[in-house]
């Protein structure tokens, strides 16, 4: 009995060990090295840090959509209870603005790498202040979403919000997630880890539910298990991604998101909103490209980079003459910052150069 009693503290004192080294010894993983690293300068950046640790994989389901984050508050990311949109400081309150504008778009328009206030989202609602358009924004970026997702979303906000609240303006930001998502599951999937999830529940695989909810409620306790919990995640959830770089899927996912900007297009002209579309820029896109940058392109892949690029030509070619689709992949152009640390994710001081440039072209477009 004192043998065992010795070596359930010894297990004790290593555990204790394990789970102190990794709260405050071992570098988080919550961070990209690359985006602290372009985010350097940013003065808000350690709470920023410690506000996205607090939001992460906070999730709360939502019928049809799937889920959205999980309503919450910290000083630099909030998340309302209207629907999940993130907080945009600079709109006026719900029952005094005179345009209410909705945005949508993945994880490039939830925008976690930088403030509420410097997101592209409260960029916009600035400007159109600024313009005279006294607006309220509601911003349902959401990490992950592709167009297919977002024309569910935006539907059943439709269908859900009274009249009143209902947008004069739509924006919808997008390029990242449709094309990655194409290359990596097929045209139109959403992701394997999702799919897997809904079919365990609906097909009963008790084994696999069970495993998981108790290593995700023990990864709320222990920073150490976390770590574990998100290989472990991956393990039972997702297939090895096989990409799929034939011409055949390039040429479905491309027709997946000209459908789905026309679909969207029409219920939007049956509510009489105006609508935007925006080709967001991404790493692959912009020239040249800052010393960060380089890195981040490095581990791409030639093969994921030239459909990403034979993608984005060939949705600009079909949506030319569209005048509410913009494509803003180059707006970032020769700027000599680093922008980008990975794919499509900017550092915390780029967001506001792109949501100006959104209410821009859209300014442009409005009736004077």
């Amino acid at each position: 009995m004192k043998t065992i009693g010795i070596w359930a503290l010894c297990l004790a004192v290593v555990l204790a060990g394990i789970e102190i080294g990794a709260r405050f010894i071992l570098p988080s993983d919550e961070a990209h090295p690359l985006y602290l690293a372009i985010s350097r300068d940013f003065k808000h950046l350690q709470q920023l840090l410690e506000d996205r640790q607090k939001h992460a994989r906070e999730l709360k389901y939502y019928d049809y959509h799937l889920y959205a984050r999980k309503p919450s508050k910290t000083p630099s990311v909030t998340f309302t209870e209207y629907w999940s949109s993130r907080r945009t400081p600079a709109s006026l309150p719900r029952g005094e603005s005179s345009t209410i504008v909705w945005t949508f778009g993945g994880s490039t328009m939830q925008n976690l790498e930088t403030t509420d206030e410097l997101s592209i989202a409260n960029t916009i609602a600035k400007s159109f202040d600024a313009y005279g358009l006294r607006p309220r924004v509601e911003n349902f970026g959401t990490q992950s979403f592709h167009t297919p997702l977002e024309l569910i979303r935006f539907t059943h906000l439709l269908a859900q919000v009274p009249e009143t609240e209902r947008p004069a303006i739509a924006i919808f930001y997008d390029g990242f997630n449709d094309a990655r998502h194409g290359y990596l599951f097929g045209a139109g999937r959403i992701q394997y880890d999702l799919g897997a999830k809904i079919a365990a529940l609906v097909e009963g695989q008790h084994t696999k539910l069970v495993l998981y909810s108790a290593s995700s409620w023990l990864a709320k306790l222990s920073f150490a298990w976390a770590r574990v919990h998100r290989g472990l995640q991956k393990h039972i959830w997702e297939r090895p991604a096989s990409a799929h770089p034939t011409d055949e899927n390039l040429d479905r996912t491309v027709k997946v998101y000209v459908r789905n900007v026309t679909m969207i297009d029409a219920v939007c002209r049956s509510f009489e909103i105006r609508c935007f579309f925006f080709l967001q820029p991404l790493v692959v896109t912009k020239t040249p490209l800052a010393p960060i940058e380089r890195k981040a392109y490095a581990k791409i892949g030639e093969s994921r980079v030239r459909f990403v690029r034979n993608f984005y030509n060939s949705v600009s070619r079909e949506l030319a003459n569209k005048e509410n689709f913009i494509d803003l992949s180059g707006v970032l152009n020769n700027r000599q910052t680093d922008d980008f640390y990975d794919f499509g994710h900017t550092s915390a001081l780029t967001s506001p150069v792109i949501g100006q440039a959104i209410a821009e072209h859209i300014r442009k477009r409005l009736p004077q």
